[in-house]
């Protein structure tokens, strides 16, 4: 039996920032959702082979706690013109940097507090 992927699920409070967020400031795009009165409750973006589900999440959740939460690590092919793209569009994103494992890697904060870090290997 062999493991293909994985698809993480983020909870999030408000659908459409995120959305803008991940599809309009990351480049993901939406390949499936589920539609709630109230819009869309929950879908998987897909950039490459990444994919990641969002949910609104049930009741008031809590911002994640550094070192209490899931992190995202996305390997790419090229980290700096990654980070270049996120400024273009208007995300915030920290100054990548080669770290002394030999990835360069940045981290962007999404709208819930989640942290996302894309690097390659140098």
């Amino acid at each position: 039996m062999t493991l293909q992927t994985i698809w993480p699920l983020i909870n999030v409070t408000d659908m459409d920032r995120s959305l803008a967020f991940y599809r309009d400031g990351l480049g993901f795009e939406m390949v499936a959702s589920w539609e709630a009165p109230h819009g869309v409750a929950w879908c998987r973006l897909k950039r490459g082979p990444v994919s990641l589900m969002l949910q609104i999440a049930g009741g008031e959740v809590p911002p994640p706690v550094e070192g209490q939460a899931a992190e995202l690590y996305i390997l790419c092919d090229d980290a700096r013109a990654l980070h270049a793209e996120f400024l273009a569009r208007g995300i915030q994103a920290t100054k990548p940097r080669q770290m002394e494992y030999d990835m360069i890697q940045f981290r962007v904060t999404d709208p819930d507090g989640y942290p996302v870090w894309f690097e390659n290997q140098v």
